[in-house]
């Protein structure tokens, strides 16, 4: 939807209405397979980039309640 934008801005031409719209041409045009394009790879990408995130703010958040709850 973002690169629409950018299209109708410099006169190209704009292929879906609103999300809902691209959603329903997408799995109209693909089938329920087409939704799940690229899933594979964003979670390969999200899950360390979250695990890391996540893990980092464990380590904070324990270094933090030690130092100053626990005496």
């Amino acid at each position: 939807m973002q690169i629409q934008i950018i299209r109708a801005k410099s006169g190209g031409i704009v292929q879906y209405r609103n999300v809902f719209h691209a959603g329903w041409c997408i799995l109209r045009g693909y089938g329920l397979r087409g939704a799940y394009q690229g899933l594979s790879a964003s979670i390969m990408r999200n899950v360390p980039a979250n695990g890391f995130y996540f893990g980092i703010d464990l380590i904070l958040i324990v270094i933090i309640v030690m130092r100053h709850f626990v005496k």
